[in-house]
């Protein structure tokens, strides 16, 4: 199994966390005096691929993208083969034990389907796989069919992606992969994370200038109130006096009887960084646990999907929020769709490019196009030795010996370095943003590249954009896009098993649509969503129950925000 690693640079003192390279989830960060590993990955270039479900969908074409940044060389090999590179070498230290579990991965390859290809040797030996399915497939009914060929699915995903954590021998693998409703299967990996310790904080005095010196205050006007920012780490310490009635509920992965309570560190210090009354970037945020880690730092991919999928099936589509990822493994695909669709829903991913010296593009979350991907910086604004680049790179933010909250008491601190601890001011800085107007995500990245600071930091590598993330503390609001019309004479039809969506699209002069997201619902419970073209007008949904009434409402997006349609008329489907 692969393992997300935290990512950092170098501990002095206190503990530091970051963000780390790909294989499982990881975290970024490192230990007194170590050296972080640099890994020499060979490029992944991951094609956009369109899952569409044609037994679930007519009229439209609801997809999921796993593009990769320009300039990522990809997944997609000559002759159709699809790989995933999943090598990793990651670190993680905790406190002054110096134990540094390190876990390597080995290279893996997602199963898809081909016509001719070997039968696969079965050894007899289970392993965990993530199994996708299309899009419309019923994730319960698909999960006891594929249980029946005598596996054995341990959690099943119905929001951020569709699919199941499916254990199987390579000869139920093979079968698995030629149902009919099924896009890919990828190995299960580890995830964790990465840090490195130094002297009190220096971040926030620097992302309030324009350039050096630093002058020793941090001015801001917007605090982040209202918004809700996901920290996807190790869970929370959130009885710490930096969140002192700030906190949400969470989720938790981990099945270890310490729900979202932080046990390593990493969490803490990154969601204190966020948004902690002293350390934090947007002091007024609400910070909401999922956690996805363990005491070690290491979780799982389908662990961190779960966390994903949690939040898109539990956040509010009417409140702005942004989700913090300072983790990483090797190119994942599937990890690469649950990111983009959770985006899909208007919510803005933040991503730590990873601690290895190498090309962030070889990473997953970084590499997803759609995500702010944040390399890190020292305090002589030198480009971070330990930092992954390339054009995967978004921005670069204050990441080596950052002070913030632990997890020992409600007032300990630690300090530590890396791209976790880099990419937490970048996710502050999006929740003050958000405050002032702009909301969906590509108004945000657009934002953040406005007020950037070019060419400021020394040393960055060829290829890397040499943006610096600027706190815009006077104030001065982004200007924001007007919000959409929503969707109008929503109605809807049965038919057998199924039920279809008609709409027409309002007369949207504030503003092109970016994408369009269509609601099932029975009664007044959400059961699925779909995302759709800018233009469409109608949606079939299949494989329906005869003894329950649909509605539908259609969601419509665009750069300043959205708009949701009233609800359809309730139909039921025949036999």
């Amino acid at each position: 199994m692969k393992k997300f690693v935290f990512v950092s640079a170098a501990l002095i003192g206190s503990l530091v966390l970051g963000g780390a390279a790909m294989a499982a989830p990881a975290t970024y960060g490192a230990k007194p005096s170590a050296t972080p590993s640099a890994n020499s990955k060979k490029p992944v270039t991951t094609p956009k691929t369109n899952g569409t479900d044609a037994n679930t969908t007519t009229g439209t074409t609801a997809t999921e993208s796993t593009t990769s940044k320009p300039g990522a060389s990809g997944n997609s090999n000559a002759g159709g083969k699809t790989a995933e590179n999943n090598n990793t070498n990651d670190t993680k230290t905790n406190g002054n034990s110096g134990k540094t579990p390190s876990s390597t991965g080995t290279k893996t390859t997602g199963t898809t389907k081909t016509n001719g290809a070997k039968p696969a040797v079965d050894t007899g030996v289970r392993s965990n796989y993530i199994v996708r399915f299309a899009e419309g497939t019923d994730v319960d009914s698909e999960s006891t069919a594929i249980a029946s060929l005598k596996t054995t699915v341990s959690k099943k995903f119905k929001t951020v992606i569709r699919g199941a954590l499916v254990r199987m021998t390579e000869k139920q693998k093979e079968n698995v992969a030629k149902r009919a409703n099924v896009l890919s299967i990828v190995p299960d990996g580890d995830v964790s994370t990465s840090e490195t310790q130094s002297s009190p904080s220096w971040g926030l005095d620097r992302i309030d200038q324009i350039d050096m010196p630093l002058d020793a205050s941090f001015s801001y006007a917007e605090t982040g109130v209202g918004v809700t920012a996901y920290v996807v780490d190790t869970g929370v310490l959130t009885t710490h006096s930096e969140f002192t009635g700030r906190t949400a509920a969470g989720f938790s992965a981990i099945s270890d009887g310490n729900g979202t309570i932080d046990c390593n560190g990493h969490g803490t210090h990154v969601a204190s960084t966020i948004g902690g009354t002293i350390y934090g970037v947007a002091k007024g945020v609400t910070i909401a646990p999922v956690r996805v880690l363990g005491c070690d730092g290491s979780g799982t991919i389908s662990g961190v999907i779960a966390g994903l999928d949690w939040i898109a099936a539990n956040h509010d589509s009417s409140k702005a929020a942004v989700v913090n990822m300072s983790l990483g493994g090797g190119a994942n695909s599937t990890l690469d769709a649950a990111v983009n669709n959770l985006i899909d829903r208007g919510i803005t991913v933040v991503v730590a490019a990873g601690n290895n010296t190498a090309d962030a593009c070889t990473a997953s979350p970084a590499r997803v196009p759609r995500a702010i991907t944040v390399a890190a910086s020292s305090a002589t604004d030198a480009f971070a030795s330990y930092s992954n680049f390339g054009s995967c790179v978004d921005i670069i933010a204050p990441g080596s010996s950052i002070t913030g909250a632990w997890f020992t008491s409600t007032s300990a601190t630690a300090t530590i370095s890396g791209t976790s601890m880099a990419t937490p001011h970048v996710a502050g800085i999006v929740a003050r943003m958000q405050t002032l107007g702009a909301q969906l995500p590509a108004k945000i990245s657009e934002s953040l590249a406005a007020v950037s600071v070019a060419d400021t930091i020394s040393a960055v590598p060829t290829g890397t954009a040499n943006a610096f993330i600027y706190g815009n503390p006077s104030g001065v609001s982004i200007p924001a896009a007007a919000k959409p019309l929503a969707a109008i004479s929503v109605s809807a039809t049965a038919g057998s098993r199924s039920a279809t969506a008609t709409w027409v699209l309002a007369d949207n002069t504030a503003g092109p649509l970016t994408s369009q997201t269509v609601k099932l619902w029975a009664g007044n419970q959400l059961v699925r969503t779909f995302t759709v073209s800018a233009t469409e007008t109608s949606l079939q949904v299949t494989k329906l129950r005869t003894n329950t009434s649909y509605s539908f409402s259609v969601v419509a997006n665009n750069a300043g925000g959205f708009a949701e349609s009233a609800r359809s008329n309730a139909v039921r489907p025949s036999r």
